[in-house]
């Protein structure tokens, strides 16, 4: 797209052939690289709100070439943000992608490409469904694989290196060289943020089935070994201490406790510590193939659910990336399940 000697509005210099522009996705402003990234926003993030939209003319500055002045005619609508003339029925603009603005005859309203719905022009989001009425114009390249040096269009399973960065996000280059490695067929592959945090990792990365599954398995084994004889009778040493609230014990009693507790807990605590274990590295090793798959399916269901490039990319965006509040959801699912687990397993007994 042509920007040349158009001013940047967050430093005033002319934008010129061969200079990197970003075009803000909101209002089409057109502006340096640089910038944009100096500010951490758009130039003309304030008018956002108001519906503000980038358009040459209202851009200034001199200009090698001018877009023809003829009046528009009914079946034609001109880009207000590349100045190409369109079909009258065009939503986008076929040069650009940017929300094609009303023709000057036109009712001032904004149709939302999602919905259908009419909305007024200073709207800038829909009032049936919510989704932005504002011109959507795609980057020069995918900024979360931008940083990390990868080809944006190289295809890892069925969908662009793109495609699946927009989804993965946080960690994007280790990530895609994990895909394509399991793509290529290798078998082995070792998550160590899986084997560390298990559950909450998947819950993190939004692997709720997974997640579920491994709190179950979690807290069935410190079910069973806190229901073990030995780990009961150890339990029962200490309840005289307990019971008598006393504050100061021998060290010489103490030590004999403890190592009384020991010698009847550790066959049910070694137990369930190997098995924790073996918990852990199957996460570790089952957590990337989870995963891969999962960002598999979602691009797979956002394809299949609309043709629009534009809400795919939403849909995507919205499914994917790394959650703490879901990372605490599981924390706090594991500690609701446990307590049903327990609670389920003291009635049994005092009825037995």
């Amino acid at each position: 797209m042509d920007y040349e000697n158009y001013p940047c509005p967050a430093c005033g210099s002319h934008l010129h052939d061969g200079d990197d522009v970003v075009v803000c996705p909101v209002c089409g402003t057109p502006q340096h690289r640089s910038c944009w990234v100096e500010n951490g926003k758009c130039a003309n993030d304030a008018l956002h709100a108001s519906g503000y939209r980038w358009s040459r003319e209202s851009a200034g500055g001199s200009h090698d070439e001018q877009p023809e002045t003829h009046a528009e005619s009914a079946d034609i609508r001109r880009c207000h943000v590349c100045g190409s003339e369109n079909p009258a029925d065009f939503a986008h603009c076929g040069r650009c992608g940017a929300l094609l603005m009303p023709n000057s005859d036109e009712p001032v309203t904004t149709k939302c490409i999602y919905c259908g719905s009419e909305n007024p022009a200073e709207n800038s989001h829909c009032k049936n469904c919510g989704a932005p009425l504002t011109p959507y114009v795609r980057p020069r390249e995918n900024p979360y694989v931008a940083a990390a040096g990868i080809n944006e269009n190289e295809i890892i399973g069925k969908h662009t290196a793109g495609e699946i960065a927009t989804f993965v996000r946080s960690s994007v280059r280790k990530y895609l060289e994990k895909f394509k490695r399991i793509e290529n067929g290798q078998k082995v592959s070792f998550n160590w943020a899986a084997f560390f945090f298990g559950y909450v990792w998947l819950f993190a990365r939004k692997l709720y089935k997974q997640g579920l599954v491994i709190i179950l398995l979690v807290s069935t084994v410190y079910l069973a070994a806190s229901s073990a004889s030995g780990f009961q009778k150890a339990a029962e040493l200490m309840y005289p201490y307990v019971e008598s609230g006393a504050t100061e014990i021998p060290a010489e009693e103490l030590q004999a406790v403890y190592s009384q507790m020991w010698e009847l807990a550790k066959t049910p605590f070694l137990i369930a510590a190997a098995a924790i274990l073996i918990i852990r590295i199957f996460c570790g090793f089952a957590g990337d193939r989870f995963y891969y798959n999962k960002t598999q399916r979602e691009l797979d269901n956002a394809v299949k659910q609309t043709p629009d490039k534009n809400l795919q990319a939403m849909l995507v965006y919205r499914r994917g990336g790394l959650s703490f509040l879901s990372a605490f959801s599981g924390v706090l699912t594991y500690y609701i399940i446990s307590s049903i687990l327990f609670s389920v397993a003291q009635a049994i007994a005092d009825k037995i």
